[in-house]
């Protein structure tokens, strides 16, 4: 009788004790370093571990752990510089490796981690392309050569950061979005037209995680530094050194535009622009080109090569030491600032679509 009571609590210990129900396992094909392999949950800032697991000799890992299931992990080997992404749910996952990158599948192939991977292969393949056109970038000694390198550049940026959004869009709800957005990161700290565009996407409904609040306040930070308000003033010359200043505009939408002879992107909107011009013009649009040279020459060959032929003028002091930068608080080119009829700032970075919109509605 004593045996079947022992027997029977122990069934309830173990009943009380379930299996885990998350499980990674794999192994590596390579040399490694590492000597483990270890969990975390990405936070922005501090990520903090909360498994780890041994790495066999032959570079083979097995981790078993119960896990809330919901949460975007990264699975890391510090000393070899591999971040493996993993969206956890109780399933157990397996490590594979495509074109010398490693993944993480599950044993559900509806999961959303499959989905993720799916996706994550194709941002990889286009990320990977975008990678190779860069190689050599900065040894072109020709302007227009690399501007026209920068030109196919923008467009496979598009491409890949328009394939993001779309992954943004697509996991909306979960933390795989808010990971695409953290990883995106870097970029979006410096464009807040595109952190905007990812910020309405993302909405109310995000996860409560410390990875929504650095988006938030990486967002918000971004935001408080933004121009506002009246443009600020000034006066610089124009190629026949006449004074030009930006209030004289008063009355009239105005498009300025901050530029320089050696960076290649901006000579590559100066011929967007000058396609555009006509149209922008009759639309009543005033552009103004503001030059960060600091060798008046190359300014004015760059004027004549890429045949801009409106308002023109030069801040000589060069892009570190112009005031004008300054007072823009801008920290690259091309920048560009949409100022309406008041002086006010309408946008910054403006695209075609909404300089017509605005047009349009005045």
């Amino acid at each position: 009788m004593k045996y079947f009571i022992y027997l029977f609590l122990w069934l309830g210990v173990v009943a009380c004790h379930p299996q885990p129900s998350f499980q990674v396992s794999g192994k590596f094909n390579q040399t490694l370093k590492s000597k483990t392999i270890d969990v975390f949950i990405p936070q922005g800032k501090g990520d903090s571990a909360i498994l780890s697991g041994v790495l066999n000799e032959d570079g083979s890992f097995l981790i078993k752990s119960d896990i809330t299931p919901g949460q975007m992990l990264e699975v890391r080997l510090k000393k070899d510089y591999i971040d493996i992404p993993l969206f956890a749910e109780n399933q157990n996952y397996t490590l594979i490796r495509e074109n010398d990158k490693y993944y993480f599948i599950s044993d559900d192939a509806n999961s959303l981690q499959n989905r993720f991977i799916t996706f994550r292969k194709e941002l990889d393949r286009l990320t990977d392309e975008y990678n190779r056109l860069c190689e050599g970038y900065d040894t072109i000694s020709d302007i227009l050569v690399k501007a026209q390198r920068s030109e196919l550049l923008g467009e496979k940026f598009q491409a890949k950061d328009d394939y993001i959004l779309k992954g943004i869009q697509d996991f909306k709800g979960t933390e795989i979005s808010q990971y695409l957005a953290q990883e995106t990161l870097l970029f979006l700290e410096h464009d807040y037209n595109a952190f905007t565009k990812v910020m309405e996407i993302l909405g109310n409904n995000m996860p409560e995680n410390a990875m929504k609040t650095h988006l938030i306040n990486s967002y918000n930070n971004l935001k408080n530094r933004q121009l506002t308000g009246v443009a600020p003033d000034f006066e610089l010359p124009d190629p026949n050194n006449k004074p030009i200043r930006l209030s004289s505009f008063r009355g009239k939408y105005v498009l300025l535009d901050f530029w320089a002879s050696w960076c290649a992107p901006c000579r590559k909107k100066n011929k967007e622009l000058f396609k555009l011009y006509p149209e922008l013009k009759a639309g009543g649009l005033e552009v103004i080109s503001v030059s960060l040279d600091d060798n008046r020459e190359k300014w004015l060959e760059a004027i004549k090569t890429d045949q801009v032929n409106w308002t023109q003028l030069a801040d000589l002091k060069g892009f570190k030491d112009s005031e004008v930068r300054q007072a823009y608080k801008f920290s690259q080119v091309p920048t560009v600032f949409l100022i309406d009829p008041q002086g006010e700032i309408v946008k910054t970075n403006p695209g075609i679509d909404d300089i017509r919109k605005v047009l349009s509605s005045n």
